[in-house]
């Protein structure tokens, strides 16, 4: 890696005086190459699980569930169909939804004491 990065400074360096480096083409290319590894790892393969693991969320629900909708909304879930899901949001209020909008389900042992009297 110690390398890679020495040889990629120098290649940019004898840009920068304006002398092109034999093979500088191929060389700057293959910068990108690992440069790209990186952020694939780094940054679209972890919020490609978090999708995955989102999707196998909402597709668990269950009535009963605890949950919060991306705009904030805390409610138990009470019916569950295909595409959309109905929360009772108070006591008589039930509101449906898509699936898609949970955010995240919540657990009862998460809760503070407050929050569950």
């Amino acid at each position: 890696m110690i390398n890679l990065l020495s040889d990629s400074l120098l290649v940019f360096a004898q840009a920068a005086e304006g002398s092109a480096p034999a093979g500088g083409g191929l060389t700057s290319f293959l910068i990108f190459i690992p440069l790209f590894g990186i952020l694939y790892f780094m940054m679209i393969r972890p919020q490609q699980k978090k999708q995955k693991e989102q999707a196998e969320m909402q597709k668990a629900l269950m009535a009963g569930d605890k949950i919060r909708t991306v705009g904030g909304i805390l409610g138990t879930v009470k019916g569950v169909t295909e595409t959309t899901i109905k929360v009772e949001v108070a006591e008589g209020v039930v509101i449906e939804f898509l699936r898609g909008a949970v955010d995240r389900k919540i657990d009862d042992s998460a809760a503070t004491p407050a929050e569950k009297k």
